[in-house]
């Protein structure tokens, strides 16, 4: 039988309240509640847990058990990023990239995409490809976009894929998809 000792060491472990917020999220075992899961991950959050960040950063961003706010949502993916968490650092770069919740800055888009790329996040990987390639100026290399297209694409992401076949076939590195 459980003591009520071992019940509040579970209840305050950042990772156990993150796991609920995520079966509350998710209605896995129970009813969805967008406002408990929300309440959950804020709790792990402030203890500093980065996955409870990340994912009360969404709830942000999505208002789901929130109101909506941007500002609030970068905050929180930029709390997990800087912990190292790829998912977050990715998201930080598209804020950047779009001026969601921030200025928009695309220097440190690129930055935080880097991140997460360097750590093999294929989203991340496919944006670098796309920032590389579409970017005029300094930042247009055809070779760096071919790089993490070819990374993000080897990990099976679609996108990517098919933009690597578009590039090289630009480049004239295939004569035609035959």
């Amino acid at each position: 039988m459980l003591e009520i000792e071992d019940i509040l060491l579970w209840i305050n472990n950042p990772h156990n309240l993150n796991e609920l917020g995520w079966c509350y999220y998710y209605s896995k075992g129970v009813a969805q509640d967008f406002a408990m899961a929300a309440m959950l991950f804020e709790k792990a959050a402030e203890a500093g847990f980065a996955y409870a960040q990340y994912n009360l950063a969404k709830c942000y961003a999505a208002g789901d058990g929130v109101e909506a706010n941007l500002e609030k949502a970068f905050y929180w993916f930029k709390q997990a990023a800087e912990q190292g968490d790829a998912y977050a650092q990715n998201k930080i770069g598209w804020c950047y990239e779009n001026g969601n919740g921030v200025e928009k800055d695309l220097e440190k888009s690129l930055e935080w995409y880097t991140k997460a790329a360097e750590q093999g996040d294929e989203i991340a990987q496919y944006n670098l490809g796309v920032h590389y390639s579409n970017t005029e100026g300094l930042d247009h290399d055809l070779e760096k976009a071919e790089e993490w297209y070819k990374k993000a694409a080897d990990q099976g992401h679609l996108d990517a894929q098919y933009k690597l076949e578009d590039l090289r076939i630009g480049m004239g590195l295939f004569d035609s998809w035959i």
